[in-house]
């Protein structure tokens, strides 16, 4: 991690590193709070309330993730340094209203979705106008710029030219900020000029993939084939999984969730969260 570090600081200079931390322990965030990095993402809001009243004070966190009105208050009372991730007039509203609640200004960033894909979050390039002039009507909402999330494509002149787009709508609005660039394209959007870069997996290294229980959300334990007996004794006496007679194979493993005291032997791909976005 310190190579890491310390090679990114002196590639991005003057740019500010997020380093984003979703799903990581306090031990590895604080090993790079130790080699010097203050600024962290979370993209989700109870994982970031624990880490926020548990980690030193002077982290500064950024809300990176999508954020629901009714989970805004649970980080304003906090300190929340950035939300970077406003997409709407109406969330862009609570922030202001718990804000005034709790008597600070929340700086914010609005999250435009660039890639101008439907299954991704982001306020739309047509609706920029009109949450951009409501924010900037909000007493107690600071807004700073734009975020956004590079197109999913292998393709670096598709990337560059949203990051491009980007910087346009940064100096088109007079903004001070633009959020962009993550472990994959980051060097491009340095290039383009982005004032914050967002990196979790060249930092943290790559992240394991969430399958969660489609009753409760939880997140599941996968039983393959070969898993050693004795872990599967050990999880079945501490009464986490109950081992049967069905047949466990890689192809069709069992998923078992905790919570529910459910298995689950069908494709759950709909499930699967894949959680290196946004890093």
């Amino acid at each position: 991690m310190k190579e890491v570090i310390e090679g990114l600081k002196k590639e991005l200079g003057d740019t500010t590193l997020v380093a984003v931390s979703k799903t990581k322990s306090n031990e590895d965030i604080l090993k790079a709070y130790d080699l010097g990095i203050r600024d962290f993402g979370e993209n989700y809001v109870q994982e970031l309330v624990d880490k926020m009243d548990s980690l030193p004070k002077d982290i500064k966190w950024h809300m990176i993730g999508h954020l629901q009105s009714n989970k805004v208050k649970d980080i304003v009372k906090r300190n929340i340094y950035l939300i970077e991730s406003v997409d709407s007039v109406k969330l862009a509203n609570v922030i202001n209203k718990e804000a005034i609640k709790n008597d600070k200004t929340v700086n914010i960033l609005i999250e435009v979705n660039i890639a101008r894909d439907v299954n991704k979050t982001g306020c739309s390039l047509d609706e920029l106008d009109d949450l951009i002039s409501n924010a900037r009507e909000l007493s107690n909402v600071n807004l700073l710029g734009l975020m956004c999330i590079a197109p999913h494509t292998d393709s670096e002149d598709e990337i560059r030219k949203a990051f491009k787009e980007m910087v346009t709508m940064k100096e088109k609005y007079n903004l001070k900020l633009l959020s962009m660039g993550m472990s994959s394209d980051y060097k491009i959007a340095i290039e383009e000029g982005t004032d914050i870069v967002r990196i979790g997996t060249k930092i943290f290294g790559e992240r394991e993939k969430i399958i969660k229980c489609p009753n409760c959300n939880n997140k599941m334990i996968k039983i393959v084939y070969g898993m050693p007996s004795d872990e599967l004794i050990e999880l079945s006496e501490k009464g986490i999984i109950h081992l049967g007679g069905c047949s466990v194979s890689d192809d069709d493993p069992i998923f078992y969730c905790n919570n529910c005291k459910r298995e689950y032997f069908d494709n759950l791909k709909d499930y699967i969260e894949d959680s290196n976005l946004s890093n």
